[in-house]
């Protein structure tokens, strides 16, 4: 069975530059530790991000995955197409502008792995995940770096 995390922050930034970050697949080792590449294979009609290829170091372990982006109004919605380690990894970025200059950030993941590991290690590899991610992106568009 997976492990289930989520967490919210908010950032001092339009949705539109918190999504744009997002979007922008190959920046991702630049912000999230751990990605240690991320290349996009294909995109919808509009260029949005469909199917990624990403490298992570897990700490416990390093993984390689295809992950399939789907949207959702302004949320950003991924699940895993295929991995060599990982068995489940499907996220949700929330998206919700709180005025011109602020966005609220919910992020949901979901992550397991198809080799025997204990409990806590997945925990914790779930929560790097999850905290590397909110707090890279809120530094990354913040710093007006995207």
């Amino acid at each position: 069975m997976g492990e289930r995390v989520d967490d919210e922050i908010t950032i001092d930034a339009p949705l539109r530059d918190v999504a744009a970050v997002i979007l922008d697949v190959g920046a991702y080792p630049s912000w999230i530790d751990g990605v240690r590449s991320a290349r996009v294979l294909d995109t919808y009609d509009d260029g949005s991000p469909r199917n990624v290829r990403l490298r992570i170091d897990a700490k416990i372990m390093e993984v390689e995955c295809t992950i399939e982006y789907r949207y959702d109004g302004d949320d950003v919605l991924w699940h895993l197409v295929d991995g060599d380690v990982l068995s489940q990894l499907d996220a949700h970025y929330q998206l919700v502008a709180q005025g011109p200059e602020h966005t609220w950030v919910g992020f949901h993941l979901d992550v397991d792995v198809s080799v025997p590991l204990p409990g806590y290690l997945k925990k914790r590899a779930s929560r790097g995940i999850l905290e590397h991610g909110l707090s890279g992106l809120k530094r990354r568009v913040e710093e007006g770096t995207a």
